[in-house]
Order: C-alpha cells, then structure tokens, then sequence
C-alpha cells in the first residue's frame, strides 16, 4: 500500500525528474533587446507625440521672432516646459503669456491636458 504522499506528483522517474530539473535548472538568460521595446514608447514615443500637436500650436500663436528663440522641451502633468535662448526673451516671452497668449495656447491645443507654461533660460539653445 503507498504511504499518503505517493498520489502527489508524477509516478514516472522520468517525470519526477523533469519537474525536479524544473525547480532547480536556471533558465536560459534573455540578451535580446525586447525589454527596449517598452522603455523607448514610455521615455521617446509617447512625449515626441505629446509634443507634435503643440509645435504647430506654439509656432502658430508665438511671433516667429520669439519662438525661433524657444525650444518646447516638455510636457509634464498638464505643464509645458519651454527653454529660451536669453533673459531678454524670457521677459518678452512671459509678457505676452501674461497677456493672454498662455489661455489662447491652452484653447488651441487639441492634445493632452495644458494647464501651465513654465520658462527657463537655456544658453545653449
């Protein structure tokens, strides 16, 4: 008579072998690139698309005298990150965003949530 373990697990040696070869076998190592696949939709795809809509918004709306000045480098949580070349154009830039320009920007775009514009200079735009 077979004790009270033997109707767990396979009955076949060879079986039992396999599921033991299962537990203590490593797995081959993955070096293909398919884990790239996710992380550029998630850090270059996705914001690249975020971006397009407003590009044609932004050089639509901004004088072509400031926004060849500016760089849209973000959009983040509803806030849009822009560089600018100088502290010059900062101070025009963020006057005509006082003026209204920042709610006709916002009512323009047809993509994701804008709520914010936030500037920064970069000198080496």
């Amino acid at each position: 008579m077979p004790g009270p373990l033997a109707s767990f697990g396979p009955r076949d040696p060879e079986e039992r072998l396999q599921r033991v070869r299962g537990f203590r076998v490593r797995p081959e190592r993955d070096e293909s690139l398919g884990f790239l696949a996710a992380a550029f939709q998630r850090e270059v795809a996705r914001p690249h698309k975020q971006l397009a809509g407003l590009v044609g918004v932004w050089n639509e709306l901004v004088p072509p005298a400031v926004a060849g000045r500016t760089r849209l480098e973000s959009l983040t949580r509803g806030t849009l990150s822009v560089a600018v070349d100088s502290s010059a154009t900062l101070d025009v830039l963020d006057r005509l965003l006082r003026g209204g320009l920042r709610v006709e920007i916002i009512k323009a775009n047809r993509g994701p949530a804008l709520r914010r514009i936030r500037l920064r200079v970069d000198s080496g735009l």
